[in-house]
């Protein structure tokens, strides 16, 4: 598995309700992070915007993705570099 880098981008519609969930998933795909940042929102401060960015293969990319977007209100983007 050839890895790269990964930008993925991260949108909380309600920070009260899923934050824990999604740190959770952070948590376990800690290994691969190099940098996590979080912002509010600027016209919803209940919302979040948090950029990730990783070294791992693409399905382990995937993966995270896909555990992010199962946790409702929450949508995930991505950028990746080979």
């Amino acid at each position: 598995m050839t890895e790269g880098i990964c930008v993925v981008g991260v949108m909380v519609d309600n920070r009260d309700a899923h934050a824990k969930q999604v740190q959770d998933v952070l948590t376990q795909h800690g290994r691969h992070i190099l940098n996590r940042s979080g912002i509010p929102h600027p016209d919803d401060p209940n919302k979040g915007i948090i950029l990730v960015t990783m070294l791992c293969a693409l399905e382990e990319k995937e993966k995270m993705e896909n555990e992010l977007n199962a946790i409702p209100e929450v949508q995930t983007h991505c950028m990746r570099f080979e």
